[in-house]
């Protein structure tokens, strides 16, 4: 018996699931810098190299591998390993909307058309705002 193939939008139905369940574990649906990051990463162009949707249901689609991933393989990680890698990926694209450009002429993105130092300096530090704001400290 085979299983059935799962179609891409029950993935990001579960993944948003998913996605919820860890900005629940982190706080991250109470910092209003990660909840306005978020808004701006609906509907965006994610670029030829992401077909799957905006840059937000990327991130709940990899958040939801991620978490697989973890899962079967619980020996790897420690709790706390884990729970970095669950953070990290809930915010691996969370500058994408300040940051990204893409050319439609070139069909390039980021790293030959991207952002400047400063753009991703401000990305980084909407990381560790919304780290700090979780974290109390």
């Amino acid at each position: 018996m085979h299983d059935r193939e799962v179609s891409l939008e029950e993935r990001k139905s579960s993944s948003a699931m998913e996605f919820e369940k860890t900005k629940q574990e982190f706080g991250l649906e109470k910092s209003p810098i990660f909840v306005a990051a978020t808004e701006k990463m609906k509907g965006m162009k994610h670029g030829p190299n992401h077909s799957e949707g905006d840059p937000l249901e990327h991130s709940q689609l990899y958040v939801a591998e991620l978490n697989s991933y973890i899962a079967a393989r619980t020996e790897d990680f420690s709790q706390e390993e884990a729970r970095i890698l669950r953070i990290s990926g809930a915010l691996h694209d969370i500058g994408k909307a300040e940051t990204q450009k893409f050319d439609v002429v070139s069909d390039r993105q980021n790293e030959v058309v991207g952002a400047s130092p400063e753009q991703i300096e401000e990305a980084q530090n909407v990381k560790f705002a919304i780290l700090s704001g979780i974290s109390g400290k």
